[in-house]
């Protein structure tokens, strides 16, 4: 059994090497470059997930959660450590968020209505990304880029939003109806916030392509390793027995340009 655990690992060794090597000679045809300096732009879709323990069960947040579209902007610097290896970091703004979707039908002897409540926390976060960018060189004036790393948060800003939507008639003389009522507060209030921390620290994914040295086209997916519950919210449900870990999730679509 031994000497087939070692067999195992000796031919996984090598193939972990193997596979270095390729990606080094992959990722190495990128020339070490001089600093610069970039902007991105994009389309963000995100969500809050996570699990809640109440009463000894196990609950993710809501089946009523939906993700929430915003955008973002980055001013961003690339250091060159050797061929391929790139420190990108940089400082922007990202809004983040969910919502929450409620239907109810209503009923009685006269009409019936139709209630759709959305309920939304948007944060607007203050980002600093530090990611380890590896590049290649794939073809003339075209280079692919791939990296992870960490990113710092605060939130600076934020609003909640309650929007009540509905619709009904009257069966007697077939008078229709239509209501839409939007309430709107800031999150980090005395009165507003409804239980999100400023803070947020987590791990970014990302791919793209920069063509001709400037013009830049990618992916990124941003997992919130923090629980963004605030304290006085995770205080009360710990006093009540419970627990609650919830996260931001965002993928983003991002354009820039390289200067």
């Amino acid at each position: 059994m031994k000497k087939i655990c070692f067999v195992v690992l000796a031919f996984l060794s090598c193939a972990a090497i193997a596979g270095a090597q390729d990606f080094r000679s992959m990722f190495g045809t990128d020339q070490k470059g001089s600093l610069s300096y970039g902007v991105r732009a994009g389309y963000n879709v995100s969500n809050f997930y996570g699990h809640v323990f109440y009463g000894g069960k196990k609950e993710s947040l809501g089946e009523n959660i939906s993700p929430f579209s915003g955008g973002h902007i980055y001013g961003i610097v690339d250091i060159p450590v050797t061929n391929g290896f790139y420190i990108q970091s940089g400082l922007g703004f990202s809004s983040k968020g969910s919502a929450e979707k409620y239907k109810d039908v209503q009923k009685s002897d006269g009409y019936y209505s139709r209630d759709v409540d959305l309920y939304a926390e948007v944060p607007f976060y203050l980002e600093i990304p530090v990611l380890a960018s590896f590049r290649a060189d794939v073809a003339r004036n075209v280079n692919l880029q791939v990296g992870v790393g960490p990113y710092f948060a605060v939130a600076v800003g934020g609003r909640s939003y309650d929007i009540d939507n509905g619709s009904g008639w009257d069966r007697n003389d077939g008078e229709r109806w239509h209501w839409h009522d939007v309430e709107s507060s800031p999150m980090f209030s005395k009165d507003g916030n409804r239980g999100i921390s400023r803070f947020d620290t987590g791990l970014t994914f990302t791919a793209g392509v920069t063509l001709f040295r400037h013009y830049y086209a990618g992916i990124s997916y941003d997992i919130g390793l923090n629980n963004i519950m605030n304290r006085k919210a995770l205080a009360q449900l710990i006093e009540a027995g419970g627990a609650a870990y919830m996260h931001n999730g965002t993928f983003s679509i991002s354009v820039g340009y390289t200067f």
